[in-house]
């Protein structure tokens, strides 16, 4: 198996946070990395390749963007996994919409700097 390109399962949470309908989208990673910030694709992609390669889990912050130029910021953890002889056969992972909490700080900072004025 490709992992790299065959997710076989999303969670209903998953498919909440990247807005797409269970019933018409078939989970796979070009699908999801559809949904991330052209800005931040990359590195997304560039995290799951190194965590296939060397079989590391990762952590990492993100950017979805969607239609209308809404943002939602979300936080990932990946955990390849191996079979018997070591061999990486899928990544098991979560995802977090942080949006709330990224717009809370930024708010936060706002606040300070005009205090600082």
């Amino acid at each position: 198996m490709n992992v790299v390109t065959k997710w076989c399962f999303w969670s209903p949470e998953l498919f909440r946070i990247l807005e797409f309908d269970p019933a018409s989208t078939d989970p796979s990673i070009s699908t999801f990395l559809d949904r991330v910030h052209p800005s931040d694709r990359d590195a997304v992609q560039q995290n799951i390749d190194l965590a296939i390669h060397t079989g590391k889990d990762f952590a990492q912050d993100y950017r979805l963007l969607f239609g209308g130029g809404t943002t939602k910021y979300v936080h990932s953890i990946g955990h390849p996994v191996t079979n018997k002889f070591g061999e990486i056969i899928d990544i098991i992972g979560a995802a977090t919409e942080i949006t709330d909490r990224v717009c809370a700080g930024v708010r936060l900072a706002q606040r300070i700097l005009l205090s600082r004025g």
